[in-house]
Parts: structure tokens; C-alpha cells; sequence
């Protein structure tokens, strides 16, 4: 053997033991429970897939989401080294989980698993956007029940996060001045005192019938949601209407009382829902000016002659509170905006006359 020979092959052994020292991952069909090490064959991964980052929702409503989980790790038998995918989408529960959900702001209704579902919060005064961060955790150091027992790498947690953005409207009651020129509703009629907002009372102003307490209801919303229909306004009301008659000892008689189960939906006194906007467009299909409006007019027609039932009545009193919301796909979406109406009249030589009012709004 020529010195050339000879280094050769040494050249070549020591490529050989140099090979079989890599670490060389493989599919082969083997035991884990045989294995006499575990490592990591790369960190887990998890994307959260859905929904899109900046989604938007609104408050009090729920989002479903989605992340995409895998663990690639690795035990060695003897010198050989083989790829196992840890399960670590299983388990859902807060004892028996690889993977868990956190929210800066909100609840869940779920938050094990590669499914979870989130709740927005509730309505909060500030701004009409909020910025919710949504964080996904994956790990691999919760679960015992493997077979073999723990197997795979222990691994600390890998995250995902995506935000959501947070909408509302914001409802406030007006009592004095005029509708709005951009509410694009049915118009309040003149009966009831028109575009007249506050106390109205029989001619005043010119053409009101009766005596009402009107408020203008308006919405607004962030101008960079683009959402401009399917808005309902809903309304509670609670309260009492009595009156006394001409007998030689006047009694209270108490017609109705009034406490309605929510999800009234009508507002003013033409029928159901007439003076109501539900879009946020001034006209319809116009500009985008981010507003709703509802008008409403409680109280009591006492006819072109100021007499509505004189006699036998003498006395007449009203009193209501009232709280109406924004509703959006079933989900209330705004605040409630509390008010009140509360008026007493008095029979004046056959017509009737204010002896009291209030109007309030928060």
C-alpha cells in the first residue's frame, strides 16, 4: 500500500464517524417510550389564522377564532434520532391544555384549544374605537396524559397575537333647539310640535294639539367604521298616567300603568317606528355623516280645542322615564341613554292648562 493509499483511507473512516455523529431526524416507525432522549426539533409554531388582524367588532358581541398549532420534536434511540409531532392541539379545559387565549380588554366564553370564542366588553364612554389585543399561547408543559407519559420536549410558551377593533355608538338625548337637518326619517307632525325639540304645549309652537315633552335621539359612530345600515333603536318605558274626575270628592283614576319589557320599538305618536332614522347616511345613499337619529314625542293630544275630555276629567298627570339603545344584528351596541317627561294639567273654564313640566336627560 502506497503512502497515497493509506491516507486515502483514512480520509474516508473519518468521514464516516464524523457522519454518523450528525444528528440525522427520520420517520422511521419506532417506540417514543424507548427513547433514551428528547429535545426540540425546532420551536412550535402558531399563527393565529382567523379572523384578520383589525377586525372590527362590536361591543358585547362574540368572535370566534382559530389558531394553527404544530410541534416538530425529536427523540434519540441509540444514535438515531427520529421527528415526532407532538399533539399539542388537544385538551380544553383549564386542567388539561396546551393551548390558551388572552385578551387585553373583554371576557371568553372559550379560551382552551385551537378554537376559542371572545366576548367584546361592554360600553365604556371615551372614544367610539377600541384597540383589543388578542394573544394565542401554545406550549408543550400542561398535559400528562400522553402515552408515553409527557411525551414529547417540554417547551415554553410560543405566541401569536392579532387586535381587534372595538366599535360602539355613543347615544345622547337633545331637549331643546330643533331636529337635526340631518335626521332623514318620517317628520314629527305638526300636531306634536314638529321640529321643535323640548316642552310643547296646545299653540305653541302654531299647530301643536296637546301638551309633549319631545327629545331628539342621535348616534354616532366613528367615521372609519364602515357600517351604515341594519341599526335599530330600541326603548324601555316606565311610568303612570292618572287623572281626577268632577264628583263632590275628586278620586285619582289610573287608566294605565305603564312598565314595558324592553325592546319597544315604538317611537313616537303616528304608529309604530315612524320617526326613527336607522341608517347613517343624510339623504339615503348620501354622504356618510355617521349619525342616527329617533324622535319622540310622550304625552297627551288634548285636541284643536284644548278640551279633550272636559268633562268629566279636571286633572291630568303624566310621568314616564324612558332609556333607549342602539341595536346592531341583535347585539345592543350603544349606551343607555336615560330621560324623563312629566306634566300636570289642570282644567282652566273648559280648556286645560299647563300647571307643571319637567324634561330631563342624561
Amino acid at each position: 500500500m502506497t503512502l497515497k493509499d493509506f491516507k486515502l483511507i483514512t480520509c474516508l473512516c473519518l468521514l464516516v464517524l464524523s457522519v454518523s455523529f450528525v444528528r440525522t431526524p427520520t420517520t422511521l416507525a419506532v417506540t417514543p417510550a424507548d427513547a433514551d432522549e428528547w429535545d426540540s426539533a425546532r420551536p412550535i409554531e402558531i399563527t393565529i389564522d382567523s379572523p384578520a388582524t383589525n377586525t372590527y367588532l362590536p361591543i358585547n358581541d362574540t368572535q370566534s377564532l382559530h389558531a394553527y398549532v404544530r410541534d416538530c420534536d425529536e427523540y434519540r434511540v441509540d444514535e438515531q434520532w427520529y421527528t415526532y409531532w407532538d399533539e399539542v392541539r388537544s385538551g380544553n379545559t383549564s386542567t388539561d391544555y396546551h393551548i390558551w387565549w388572552e385578551a387585553t380588554e373583554g371576557t371568553w366564553n372559550d379560551m382552551y384549544g385551537v378554537y376559542a370564542t371572545y366576548k367584546a366588553p361592554e360600553y365604556e364612554s371615551g372614544s367610539s374605537i377600541r384597540t383589543v389585543t388578542i394573544t394565542a399561547h401554545a406550549n408543550d408543559i400542561d398535559r400528562g396524559d400522553e402515552t408515553p407519559t409527557d411525551a414529547g420536549y417540554e417547551e415554553d410558551d410560543e405566541t401569536d397575537s392579532i387586535t381587534l377593533k372595538i366599535w360602539q355608538i355613543d347615544v345622547t338625548g337633545q331637549i331643546s333647539g330643533t331636529t337635526s337637518s340631518n335626521y332623514d326619517g318620517f317628520a314629527m307632525p305638526t300636531a306634536y310640535g314638529g321640529t321643535d325639540l323640548g316642552w310643547v304645549e296646545h299653540g305653541n309652537p302654531t299647530g301643536a294639539t296637546g301638551y309633549f315633552g319631545n327629545i331628539q335621539l342621535k348616534g354616532s359612530k366613528s367615521s372609519s367604521l364602515n357600517i351604515t345600515t341594519g341599526f335599530s333603536w330600541y326603548n324601555y318605558v316606565k311610568g303612570i298616567v292618572r287623572h281626577k274626575t268632577t264628583t263632590s270628592e275628586p278620586s285619582w283614576v289610573t287608566p294605565y300603568d305603564f312598565n314595558e319589557p324592553d325592546y319597544i320599538l315604538d317611537f313616537g305618536p303616528a304608529g309604530p317606528n315612524p320617526c326613527v332614522d336607522k341608517d347613517m347616511r343624510h339623504p339615503d345613499g348620501g354622504t356618510d355623516v355617521s349619525e342616527i337619529f329617533a324622535l319622540d314625542a310622550p304625552g297627551w293630544d288634548t285636541g284643536t280645542d284644548n278640551d279633550k275630555d272636559i268633562p268629566p276629567l279636571t286633572y291630568y298627570d303624566f310621568c314616564a322615564d324612558y332609556k333607549a339603545w342602539v341595536v346592531y344584528s341583535g347585539v345592543p351596541v350603544s349606551n343607555e341613554c336615560l330621560w324623563g317627561v312629566g306634566f300636570e294639567l289642570d282644567e282652566v273654564s273648559g280648556e286645560w292648562s299647563d300647571v307643571f313640566h319637567a324634561l330631563d336627560t342624561e
